[in-house]
C-alpha cells in the first residue's frame, strides 16, 4: 500500500508512468482503462498533495525527454515547478538517463536539500551528459557540469 512507505520518503523521484501506478482508484469502468493516455498528467497535483499530505518533502516526476516536474512546499503552499530538459543535439543512447538523473539529484540536494530547483538542474544535466555515448565518459568534470547549467538555465 502507497500511503504505508510514504512516510518514510524525503524526496520521491519516479517517471511518469510509475505516477501512473501510484495514483490509482480502487475500481475502474473498462471504458475509462480503454481511454488511459500513458502521457497525461492530470493526476500529478492530486497525487502530489496527497504524497506532501502524507511526509514526502518534494515529489519530482520526470517527463522524458521533456524534462521534469517538482512539487514541493513552501509557506504551506504547494509549489509546482516545471524544469525543461537541457537540450543535446545528437542522442546516441538513452540507457541509463534515469538513473544518471538521480544522481545528478542527489548530488544537488547535498549541503542544501531544500533547494529542489538546483537539483533538478543537476540531474536534468546528468541525464543529458548520459545520452552522449554508452560508456562513463559521457560525464562532465563539475565545472564543465556547472557551466552547461550556467549556459541554459541562466543560472544554478
Amino acid at each position: 500500500d502507497r500511503d504505508l512507505w510514504l512516510p518514510y520518503i524525503d524526496v520521491l523521484k519516479m517517471n511518469l508512468e510509475e505516477s501512473n501506478c501510484c495514483w490509482f482508484q480502487k475500481e475502474y469502468e473498462l471504458e475509462a482503462l480503454k481511454a488511459f493516455d500513458e502521457n497525461d498528467m492530470t493526476h500529478l497535483p492530486d497525487f502530489a498533495e496527497h504524497a506532501l499530505a502524507h511526509g514526502v518533502q518534494a515529489l519530482i516526476v520526470t517527463l522524458d525527454s521533456s524534462g521534469g516536474v517538482v512539487f514541493y512546499k513552501e509557506e504551506n503552499e504547494i509549489q509546482q515547478k516545471y524544469m525543461k530538459a537541457i537540450y543535446v543535439e545528437h542522442v546516441v543512447d538513452t540507457t541509463g538517463c534515469g538513473d544518471s538523473f538521480a544522481g545528478g539529484l542527489g548530488y544537488g540536494l547535498l549541503g542544501d536539500s531544500s533547494n529542489y530547483l538546483k537539483a533538478i538542474k543537476y540531474a536534468n544535466a546528468l541525464g543529458a551528459q548520459r545520452t552522449q555515448g554508452p560508456g562513463f565518459d559521457v560525464f562532465k568534470s563539475k565545472e564543465e557540469t556547472d557551466q552547461m547549467i550556467q549556459d541554459f538555465y541562466g543560472g544554478i
